[in-house]
């Protein structure tokens, strides 16, 4: 890789990281509301319908469920599946309010992709600072200074 090259690669993810650790927080954070969560029992109930729902200005699919044994309804905003991955029968820690936003068991955890959105920069940067200096010490090694020339 060319040192041209190099710069170029630094630069653009420079321009990445944030947008990666910004996501890297969001996936995060609603790994940590999950595991808030399951202090709640565990309830069954099936999906009815599917839409868009909105999680941190970011819009992701979201599944209605019909909770069994009553009348209530309650939502899932779905953060690393698509709502065709999700089964007709799903399970989720419901604290009893159906305003809020619930978490199913058979979702991915996004605690997975959130590490790789955080690693990935750090060690593409970390690479790239070793391919610097890697060149800078080669070019230090194969210069040959100017008072070790026998003539």
């Amino acid at each position: 890789m060319t040192r041209t090259q190099l710069k170029a690669a630094l630069i653009l993810m420079g321009l990445l990281t944030p947008i990666c650790l910004f996501f890297s927080w969001a996936y995060f954070s609603e790994y940590l509301e999950r595991t808030a969560s399951s202090q709640y029992p565990i309830v069954h109930g099936q999906v009815i319908s599917s839409s868009k729902g909105k999680f941190r200005g970011v819009s992701r699919p979201a599944v209605h469920v019909k909770i069994e044994g009553t009348q209530g309804f309650v939502t899932a905003i779905l953060s690393a599946n698509s709502d065709r991955t999700i089964p007709r029968h799903v399970s989720f820690h419901f604290s009893g309010d159906t305003s809020k936003e619930v978490l199913l068991e058979e979702e991915t955890s996004p605690l997975l992709l959130a590490l790789v959105l955080f690693c990935l920069p750090t060690l593409c940067f970390a690479f790239g600072f070793w391919e610097l200096r890697k060149g800078r010490l080669t070019q230090q090694i194969h210069a040959e200074p100017a008072h070790s020339r026998v003539d």
